[in-house]
């Protein structure tokens, strides 16, 4: 029986080693181009005319020439914090200030590099503030793209992001509404959570820090001072983030700050956590419950031998 069921686990495990190995997507689309930088960030005036670049690149292992397109949209954030691509509140007008000075179509070689350039021209009367778009850069599907020797079927697109704020009577405000610690942990990362609404008119940058040390001691084990994570929160959005400690050992009492920044403000929160795993802390309890229990029955014991005198 034993056998038999070895032989049946091998099985399904090669079908599906199969499948995975086989699927097209292992062929991952997404590798077809890469762009460097990702986005920008930049200051301008109205009356403005301001130029800049980024660059493509075809992934040596295409089996054919790439073809792409070049679109610019609107761009800014749900209250989920999901990308959309929409005019919000009169901050997204900046993608029809774009002129692609490139070419808006073409086709690139299997590893070759292309550089792609952009003129914003900002209007006199721009309003004050954030304005935000994508520069999209995507497969042309028409065309018979392919990776790997399998046709890439679905459009790949790759944006980049220009955050730019135009000067005038802008606005740096926000509020921190919660900052959190866990006291207890059982069998996951040490996470620090919060929430930051952007009460202004321009995008502006968090900053999150943890600082870990054992409880006796005020040696920093982990910090990241140096080098905080960073997001970026566009005007009139609440922002939910997490920050993790990782590879978080099983078991420890630790004293954690955790500090957030955002506009000028600063909020802390220093607690001792307490990481145990659950099947420890069923051994401590059961552990604990034991002792109590033959402590009770050595007293009552002890009782009993006093009696008998």
């Amino acid at each position: 029986m034993q056998k038999a069921f070895k032989v049946f686990a091998g099985i399904i495990y090669i079908i599906l080693t199969f499948i995975i190995g086989t699927s097209p997507a292992s062929a991952s689309t997404t590798t077809s181009f890469t762009m460097s930088p990702m986005y920008e960030k930049i200051i301008l005036n109205p009356g403005d005319s301001y130029s800049s670049n980024f660059s493509i690149n075809t992934s040596p292992q295409l089996a054919s020439d790439f073809n792409y397109k070049i679109y610019t949209q609107s761009y800014y954030r749900d209250e989920d914090n999901n990308a959309i691509f929409e005019n919000i509140d009169g901050h997204g007008q900046m993608f029809g200030w774009i002129s692609i000075d490139s070419d808006i179509t073409g086709t690139l070689k299997p590893g070759e590099h292309k550089k792609i350039s952009f003129t914003i021209n900002v209007p006199e009367d721009a309003p004050a503030g954030g304005q935000y778009a994508v520069i999209t850069v995507g497969s042309d599907t028409s065309a018979d793209n392919a990776i790997g020797g399998v046709n890439i079927q679905e459009s790949v697109a790759i944006a980049y992001t220009i955050y730019a704020e135009i000067n005038g009577a802008t606005i740096h405000d926000g509020k921190i509404t919660d900052v959190a610690l866990p006291s207890f942990i059982f069998s996951s990362d040490v996470t620090g959570t919060s929430l930051i609404t952007n009460t202004g008119n321009v995008h502006g940058e968090a900053k999150y820090t943890l600082q870990i040390s054992p409880i006796f001691s005020s040696e920093k084990i982990y910090t990241n001072e140096e080098n905080p994570e960073t997001k970026l929160i566009l005007p009139n959005r609440t922002l939910y983030h997490e920050i993790k400690w990782g590879n978080t050992p099983i078991f420890g009492i630790f004293n954690i700050l955790y500090t957030v920044e955002f506009e000028g403000i600063t909020t802390s929160i220093n607690k001792v956590v307490i990481i145990c795993p659950i099947w420890l802390l069923f051994i401590i309890i059961f552990v604990i419950v034991a002792f109590t229990g033959w402590i009770i029955f050595k007293i009552h014991s002890h009782k009993k031998t006093l009696k008998n005198f």
